[in-house]
């Protein structure tokens, strides 16, 4: 199959063989994931959120007959073709989907399944076809079980445009092969094929979905009135988005710079008053507090300073009685000892190229400097007391972004990039002491210089920076901390230290193992759900990219290899594989491959701000 990404008069086309996947979105915190023919993962769908609930709808749309034979991305939609028959899909701001058909004659097949996305009860689940207002309408209603005397909740999908179909009205089991490899239960679902809707040549319909059955009914006559309206609105809106120009005439890594800002588009989200970047998709619809502050950086750099500084200051809003801000919100158990520090990491690059830019007035006032101020100085008192011991901040197991555990592998106790945000912490304060004429200036100063010498002589062994206190594994982390905190080290030093950390991390395929290739703990292929290697072996794309990014600080010249690998690796998981357009999650260590979710924020943030970086003009 052809894979193809075209925007106005360029295209960019490669034939794969491996199966591959397509993504739309909206700002409700809606999407849709189908497959080039057929769906992999019961995740895959058409689904949309109302308040914390997610509920898939759709299970598949497709034409009756023939293979796709290409894949089009033109970012503001998407194509599967068939010889010459088109099929297009694209979303508006409305909990719809938007379907175009050419030159086809014969059916599309529309096969449903309605559920919360992580109900998998199968007692109860009704589906009934009527046809109201002009729009066919099939309402799903679950029980609390097959007596149907108690309902749980209803979907109602309204379609508009069709002028004739026929109703199949059967169940029929489906196997899920991504979801098995992975380990992931149930694996086998029942779906509903509904209905076969009939097209003669060309066909426009929309399909909208709500748990209020005139809202559906509304948006599906909406869209379907302003059909060519919302498809042209929709690519003005991307062509302007992604009109933005790097140092370099590679065309792949042009593309994919262009999709990965779409992509990040695609992970902002309206709550209410305020913006929030979803963590990923499928299964990460919440706001993780560090996967967001670390994503920020691209929107900083894409100049999209009012998102920023709604989620910038909804986090700040939010800091608890120990300095911390929850893990993510909806909030779970967790505990995050990193969120805070990316957070305010992210709070001084935003003032930094605010400032940079002469900008800094237009943003925050003197009043919302000082809050800033006020919220960094009470995290870090707090902080110091509740998460500090012999000079060194501490974490309890599962806490940093390795949150999860192995035998006696869990992270827990002084680890060296949650040193480096602390740091940045006290940083951060110097600047806002100066900003805002506070003389405690030299007080951080001086906590500076204090932590500093106290985090050297604690992890610095030779050339080795250890991933822990009294642990000597080397991680991908001290890249995290030269990133948060480069003053750490001096440049001779870092040099060292990544030197020792590449000879046993390095994957010559063009990233970074999670833990030295040596350790009995490393497994070289990804485990899925029972997370054995998912901090032991797998390969992160945000930390590959950001890896690059600190090689390329440090020493373009001498790391030039690692980084045109790592560039190559991550442009070609982008365009390729998984999620066309989108960056996944990770890679198993012993080949390239798109695993885990398939599409990951924080992969493609970290992808933008490297290309920035390494081909800004």
């Amino acid at each position: 199959m052809i894979i193809t990404h075209h925007l106005k008069n360029n295209a960019l086309r490669k034939r794969v063989d491996e199966k591959t996947n397509f993504f739309l979105s909206n700002v409700n915190g809606g999407y849709t994931i189908f497959g080039t023919d057929y769906n992999d993962s019961r995740y895959n769908g058409v689904i949309f959120r109302k308040n914390e609930d997610f509920y898939k709808v759709i299970e598949s749309i497709k034409l009756g007959e023939g293979e796709v034979q290409e894949l089009r991305n033109n970012l503001f939609n998407i194509e599967r073709i068939y010889g010459n028959c088109i099929e297009r899909f694209f979303t508006n701001h409305t909990d719809s989907i938007l379907y175009e058909v050419l030159n086809y004659k014969g059916y599309i097949d529309l096969t449903l399944d309605c559920r919360k996305i992580y109900d998998f009860d199968t007692q109860g689940r009704i589906y009934e076809i009527i046809n109201e207002e002009g729009c066919i309408v099939i309402k799903y209603t679950k029980y609390k079980n097959n007596s149907l005397l108690e309902k749980d909740y209803e979907i109602f999908l309204a379609i508009k445009g069709v002028d004739d179909y026929l109703k199949v009205d059967n169940w029929k089991q489906v196997s899920y092969d991504f979801d098995k490899k992975r380990g992931t239960y149930p694996h086998e679902l029942y779906v509903y094929d509904s209905l076969k809707i009939k097209i003669d040549n060309n066909i426009k319909l929309v399909f909208a979905y709500s748990t209020d059955k005139q809202i559906a009914i509304d948006n599906a006559i909406y869209s379907k009135n302003n059909f060519d309206f919302i498809k042209k609105t929709k690519e003005n809106y991307i062509t302007t988005l992604t009109d933005t120009k790097i140092g370099t005439k590679n065309k792949e890594i042009n593309f994919a710079y262009k999709t990965s800002i779409k992509a990040m588009d695609s992970y902002l989200v309206k709550l209410n008053s305020n913006f929030g970047l979803y963590a990923g998709f499928p299964w990460f619809t919440q706001i993780w507090t560090r996967d967001e502050a670390i994503s920020l950086k691209s929107l900083i750099i894409e100049e999209r300073f009012m998102e920023v500084k709604s989620i910038l200051f909804r986090q700040l809003k939010k800091i608890l009685s120990d300095g911390r801000i929850p893990n993510r919100f909806p909030h779970s158990d967790l505990g995050s000892a990193d969120g805070v520090g990316w957070v305010f990491k992210r709070v001084y690059d935003f003032i930094k190229i605010l400032n940079e830019k002469n900008r800094l007035k237009e943003f925050l006032s003197h009043k919302e400097l000082l809050f800033i101020q006020k919220q960094l100085s009470m995290a870090i008192k707090k902080l110091l007391k509740f998460h500090s011991k012999e000079g060194l901040s501490y974490n309890e197991s599962l806490e940093t972004w390795m949150d999860t555990y192995y035998k006696d592998d869990d992270r827990k106790g002084a680890r060296i990039e949650i040193q480096a945000l602390r740091l940045s912490m006290y940083k951060l304060m110097v600047l806002l002491c100066k900003t805002n004429h506070d003389p405690k200036e030299n007080l951080y100063h001086e906590l500076i210089d204090i932590t500093k010498d106290r985090v050297k002589s604690v992890f610095l062994k030779k050339n080795i920076l250890c991933d822990g206190k009294d642990d000597v594994t080397l991680r991908p982390n001290i890249f995290l901390a030269y990133y948060i905190y480069p003053e750490l080290l001096t440049s001779r030093e870092w040099k060292k230290c990544f030197d020792s950390a590449l000879k046993v991390l390095w994957l010559p395929w063009g990233g970074v193992s999670t833990i030295d290739k040596n350790h009995k703990y490393f497994v070289e292929e990804y485990t899925g759900e029972n997370n054995q290697s998912y901090h032991r072996g797998d390969s992160w794309f945000f930390v590959n990219n950001l890896v690059a990014i600190c090689l390329f600080n440090l020493d373009k010249n001498k790391y030039r290899e690692y980084i045109n690998q790592i560039i190559v690796a991550s442009t070609n998981e982008i365009l390729f594989k998984g999620v066309i357009g989108y960056h996944s999650e990770v890679s198993s260590a012993k080949e390239l491959r798109a695993q885990a979710s398939l599409a990951q924020c924080w992969s493609s943030a970290t992808y933008v701000e490297l290309i920035k970086k390494v081909f800004e003009i």
